[in-house]
């Protein structure tokens, strides 16, 4: 009677959300409809220059006409401002620079990667929240309606829609992180996202621990990237990069729209008046606490995670690296949906199991 009570209070979450799951997957059908008829037309038609992905493309524009794709900020800059320029590094221009000249082009390749991210990243998150064994059990019409659920969840995400429509490059990384807990070699794709954001190299360095073999390819995919981007746009442009992006990203952003934890601190420091500050760029003591923070934050979860299973420790040091960077987006944290996928994954299993102990 005591098992019997235990299962009954274990397979409660199941079917009170049996409701929500078909909620959110007519929500995803309603996301197919308006991503192909409304929201990918408006945006294949856009002429503006207020975008992100514009951003991304004047810099590679800049490179190929052999001058810098970085902006110098003013030594008033600070951060009571946030960099409206481009602050990756050289390989992501390098990339788009294949583009130059033909902005049409460029318009009509990236609205449909940011579609095919949306996707791809439902996709992980569907492969993620179910186990192996029971995933191929799994009939293809089931799949796709997990597939669909997953992507009216991550539909629900705010800014989510408006991060798509100015071309921001954060789903591609969304989908990249999430495809990392499920492929063969996760270090090929975290090599490549540490090189549009550095501190995808905490996984990376979690993974290559792990798996020592990996780390020669994990080198040469790096390498390889970075000289093949000094090819296209000439080396310079990475000495370029470090004098140009910690001046101005290095010193984090007050507002509302940062909510990286490290620029926290100082923003309760300020509401307590223990610290002062108005404008202008920061003093070397507060850039030298945004730098010790962007390296001490990860170290910590590093350190506390290691007996933790691989892949979902990896996710963690990627969300730490992005928590406690001086930039951290509220759009960033919609890669918070991998580890309720993963949640979602530890409860079912628990749940079978239940259900064999019983049986038993």
């Amino acid at each position: 009677m005591k098992n019997t009570a235990a299962l009954d209070n274990r397979t409660l979450l199941p079917v009170m959300t049996r409701t929500l799951v078909r909620l959110l997957t007519l929500l995803g059908l309603w996301n197919v409809y308006y991503q192909l008829l409304h929201w990918l037309p408006a945006n294949l038609v856009r002429l503006d220059h207020g975008r992100d992905m514009m951003i991304y493309y004047d810099a590679a524009q800049k490179a190929t006409a052999g001058l810098s794709m970085y902006h110098h900020a003013s030594s008033s800059y600070g951060p009571h401002e946030f960099p409206t320029w481009y602050v990756y590094p050289p390989q992501l221009g390098a990339l788009i620079s294949t583009f130059a000249g033909h902005p049409r082009a460029f318009n009509d390749f990236w609205y449909p990667l940011m579609l095919a991210s949306f996707w791809t990243f439902a996709f992980a998150l569907s492969r993620v929240s179910v186990d192996d064994v029971r995933y191929r059990d799994i009939r293809l019409p089931a799949r796709l309606g997990a597939i669909l659920a997953w992507g009216g969840a991550i539909s629900l995400t705010p800014y989510l829609y408006y991060t798509m429509s100015v071309g921001q490059v954060e789903p591609v990384l969304w989908a990249a992180i999430a495809l990392t807990v499920i492929v063969r070699w996760p270090n090929v794709f975290l090599a490549v996202m540490a090189s549009i954001k550095p501190y995808a190299v905490w996984p990376l360095v979690a993974y290559s621990a792990k798996n020592r073999k990996s780390i020669l390819v994990t080198v040469a995919v790096i390498v390889t990237g970075a000289l093949l981007a000094a090819l296209r746009v000439g080396a310079w442009q990475f000495a370029e990069w470090f004098g140009a992006v910690g001046p101005s990203a290095g010193q984090g952003s007050f507002i509302d729209f940062n909510w990286s934890l490290s620029m926290a601190v100082l923003r309760l420091l300020r509401a307590a008046g223990w610290w002062h500050y108005s404008s202008g760029p920061l003093h070397a003591g507060p850039r030298l606490f945004l730098g010790v923070m962007g390296v001490a934050g990860p170290s910590l979860v590093y350190v506390v995670t290691r007996r933790m299973e691989l892949r979902a420790r990896m996710v963690l040091l990627y969300i730490a690296g992005m928590l406690f960077s001086p930039l951290c987006w509220a759009v960033y944290l919609t890669t918070l949906w991998i580890p309720l996928a993963m949640w979602v994954r530890a409860r079912s299993e628990g749940i079978s199991r239940a259900a064999s102990n019983l049986q038993a």
